[in-house]
Parts: structure tokens; sequence; C-alpha cells
């Protein structure tokens, strides 16, 4: 009796969410491809080192092939765009958006897009001229992010060897959540099968949620990652009574750069050393904590009543006061211990993606406008982060 054959996936970019995800497609099977810059291709002939929160082990991963393009061929089941939307949609790469879709064009090949982006499914279809039922929007769920760029803090209740696995690791991450990958259903046939070729895997799972319910879950997050860049990143659990606590920064004179004793200490994005308080060009002076948690928390629920959000939204919208986020995003915070998550969220939201975040948001508020809402919290928050 033959063997059924290996379902060909081809990942573009290898990066943090491309490697992971590749890394647990593999287990489950699935011959992985990653589409790469020449200059990647030599990092990734040598087994990538992923180091595991969970078990505190490097994994290693060598069972996949790279290609550098231009031509893509019409030989995988799936493609996963492991980029992030603004980079995706940039006029840099929209020789490659064409290219997926002559490949994928006429044929079973199916695209996995994996961004937080509103409209980016539609986009991509009218774009790369294929059917949409070829094209579904998914998340990577698990934490991952590159050790060897940025340094997050580890507790004291960390293992004695996690420091000396990390300065080895390539990538780590740490797959505590309930699902390690979503995908929502504008294309129901293709988000099903790209879930149970994920699940093969057999240690963690990916689920395919209604597109409205995947949309209203994330899209409301990107106000709370903007006010924390205002108040520097503080501990969420300090969110919930509602009064700086001693994660939260004290007054910071923007002049002589004196961090306060809740200022986190982590790597500088820019010059890429350790520093005290970093983003040092971040100038807070006026966002007190409270008034700009209350000016989140009302932004995002300008974002949950848009339109797009549908009753998902409405009902989520009523329902959301300031305490109840904090402390929904405080049990997010001590899920993930031993990785410091406001720290993940940092290096992710305020240096790797942070163009992307602020395009989302003023893509909610240009929503909000066309629906005649005033989103008067959230054109706020825009002028604050903008300043």
């Amino acid at each position: 009796m033959s063997e059924t054959p290996s379902s060909r996936v081809l990942i573009i970019g290898a990066g943090c969410v491309g490697t992971v995800t590749g890394y647990y497609l593999s287990l489950g099977g699935a011959d992985v491809t990653f589409l790469v810059r020449t200059r990647r291709v030599e990092e990734l002939k040598r087994p990538q080192l992923l180091y595991c929160y969970e078990d505190n082990t490097l994994k290693e991963y060598k069972d996949y092939k790279t290609v550098t393009g231009p031509e893509i061929g019409s030989k995988y089941d799936y493609i996963v765009v492991a980029l992030d939307g603004t980079t995706l949609k940039d006029e840099a790469n929209q020789e490659l958006v064409k290219a997926i879709g002559e490949a994928a064009r006429h044929t079973d090949t199916k695209i996995v897009l994996c961004s937080i982006f509103i409209d980016l499914q539609p986009w991509f279809v009218e774009a790369a001229g294929l059917s949409g039922e070829q094209v579904t929007n998914g998340h990577l769920d698990i934490h991952a992010y590159p050790p060897k760029r940025v340094t997050l803090p580890l507790p004291p209740q960390a293992p004695v060897d996690a420091a000396e696995l990390l300065a080895r690791a390539d990538f780590a991450y740490s797959d505590k959540l309930e699902d390690a990958f979503s995908v929502d259903d504008m294309a129901p046939a293709a988000a099903q099968g790209f879930a149970d070729l994920f699940n093969r895997c057999g240690v963690s799972r990916c689920v395919v949620k209604p597109a409205v319910e995947y949309a209203a879950s994330i899209n409301p997050l990107l106000p709370v990652f903007a006010a924390c860049e205002l108040l520097g990143w503080p501990k969420f659990r300090d969110l919930v009574d509602g009064n700086p606590g001693q994660g939260w920064p004290k007054s910071r004179d923007p002049v002589d750069g004196n961090p306060g004793e809740g200022w986190p200490h982590s790597r500088d994005p820019v010059e890429g050393n350790p520093g005290e308080g970093w983003p040092h060009s971040r100038n807070i002076s006026g966002n007190s904590p409270g008034e700009v948690w209350s000016l989140a928390v009302a932004a995002a629920k300008e974002i949950q009543g848009l339109a797009i959000h549908g009753e998902p939204g409405r009902l989520a919208a009523g329902q959301t006061t300031e305490q109840s986020l904090a402390t929904a995003l405080a049990a997010w915070e001590s899920q993930m211990l031993p990785l410091d998550l406001q720290q993940f969220n940092r290096f992710h939201h305020a240096v790797k993606l942070r163009s992307q975040g602020r395009a989302h948001l003023r893509i909610c508020l240009a929503y909000g406008e066309a629906e005649g809402k005033k989103m008067a919290a959230l054109k706020e928050l825009l002028r604050r982060v903008d300043n």
C-alpha cells in the first residue's frame, strides 16, 4: 500500500513567523520550502536552532529546502505568505504578489496570508488575480522572536541555563496559548485544509474561526499596543488596579533622558545595545497612565463597534471596560511566563511591526469616519503616538 505523498508548502519569508510555522508543518510530514532573499540562503544552509520556552530545549530544524525565485512554479499545495501587511503591499513587492498569482492561478494551490491587516485578503485576491476561494487569512498565535536581535529579560524562576540556550538560538518561541495557529473562514475549504495539515504536527493545533470573530478579536488590540508605547510598556498586571504600580513608568525627563524606576531595561532597537528605558526618542511628557489607558480602551471599543466586526464586535464593545480588558491582558501576560510578554510586544509592535500598526489604526479610523462615527478616542491616540 503506497504512502500518501507529503503536502508541499512554500513559505514566503524565513523570519520568526515563517520559520516556526515551517517547523510545525514539518513535524507533521509536510515538505517545506522557503522562498527567501539571496543573502538568507547561506544562513539557512545550516540547521536552524529554535529555543522552546516550554521545555527549555533547543530544537534543530533542518527538514526544509530554499529557493530564491523570482519564478515560483505551480507545484505547491499551500503558499504561506509570512510577510507583514505593509511589506506585502509595498510597491517593491508587487512583482512577488504577481508571481504568487501566476503560480496559483487555475490550480488547486491555496494561499494563507499570515499577517494582521484589514482587508488584506480582498486586496491580495485582486492584486494576484486569484479566486477568493483560494486565499484565507492566518495568524501564528505562537509567540516567536529572534534572540540575536533582542534580549528579553528572564524571571528569577527561569531555568539556570535558559540564557545560554537563548544565546545560541536563531529563534525562540512559546506555545502556551490554546491555539498555535488561527485561520479565518473567508475561504472555508482552504482554511480547513490548512488546519488539517498543521494539526498533523501532533503537538499543537490550528483552528478555523469565523472571519468576523477573527477580526473582532485582533483589531482592537492595536490601540492597546499604541498606548503601551506611550507609557513605556508597563506590565499588564499593573493596569488591573487602575493605579500606577511598580511596572508603570514614572515621570521621565525627555531632555536629560533619566528613566524612572518603573522603566524596563531592554535592548536599544536602534543601536543594538542594552540601554535603560528605551525607546529613547519617545517623549511621553504629559501622558498620565490613567488617562492614556482610558483613551486606549475607548479607542478599542470604537474599533470593536465598526461594521466590519458585525454582531460579535458590537457585543464586545458593550462589554469591554477598562477593568475587564486590563484583567484579560494580565491573564495573557501571566500565562506566557517565563516569556516576558510586554518586552516581546515592545519588540514586535514598537520596532518590528510599528509601521504596520500605525497603518492598521489609520484604516480603522477611515472605516469609522466612513460610517459617520467621530472616532474621537482613536483619533487622539493616533495624534499622540504620531507626535
